[in-house]
């Protein structure tokens, strides 16, 4: 009977953790240091492709701003702005509210995971999957963009760490603001740095997953 249990596609599972608005248990938060503040540690292996966690928080979609309006996809703060359908949309993870997705650490030089967007009922989600094999005790981390964060520069960072520190200070004030503005659907969003500067990172429209949850079939091992 157990030959007939299929199991789930990393997009399934994916889908499975976006309806239950949960994490998996086999990951937990730790405090690392004041430099680099929380990350996020997994308890178990992970396979490369497997899902791992959702960047949860409020969805909003910024009408009438078309996606080549901006430079790309790119996280400010706690507000991640990104493009979907031809539009701008940013998921807001400002609100301390206990997911693990908002507080995984940048990491540009090699990241063990990277974001994709999953849709369920009609919404982009944003989740991260393994791109390498991670080990128990491993940070999990990705590529928060091609963008100069101050935290990549030599007078942050002496090459000892790649992983981003997320001071939660800094980081709420800064989605705030943002997030402030997003709410307005006819105002720029306002994103780090030069406007000049082309931003691109390995979310990428074309790959979008676009998955019918409702007509879904999920089917799990029996433990």
């Amino acid at each position: 009977m157990e030959n007939n249990i299929r199991e789930l596609t990393p997009e399934q599972e994916a889908l499975e953790h976006i309806v239950a608005n949960r994490d998996k248990p086999s990951l937990e938060k730790r405090f690392i240091d004041s430099f680099k503040g929380r990350g996020v540690f997994t308890h178990k292996p992970i396979k490369p492709s497997a899902f791992v966690v959702e960047y949860r928080g409020n969805c909003l979609h910024h009408k009438g701003t078309r996606a080549e309006d901006k430079g790309g996809d790119i996280l400010n703060g706690f507000l991640y702005v990104f493009s979907w359908n031809g539009a701008q949309w940013s998921i807001d993870a400002s609100k301390e509210n206990r997911s693990l997705g908002r507080l995984v650490n940048d990491n540009h030089i090699s990241p063990n995971c990277e974001m994709k967007k999953i849709v369920c009922d009609g919404k982009p989600h944003l989740c991260l999957f393994a791109i390498k094999e991670i080990s128990p005790g491993e940070e999990i981390t990705y590529n928060y963009g091609n963008f100069p964060y101050p935290w990549r520069s030599k007078e942050f960072c002496d090459g000892s760490s790649t992983s981003t520190p997320r001071d939660e200070k800094v980081e709420e004030d800064s989605a705030a603001s943002t997030s402030k503005e997003a709410s307005n659907d006819d105002d720029d969003i306002e994103l780090p740095g030069p406007s000049s500067v082309d931003i691109i990172t390995q979310l990428d429209f074309q790959d979008s997953l676009q998955f019918d949850a409702s007509s879904m079939q999920l089917r799990t091992h029996s433990r």
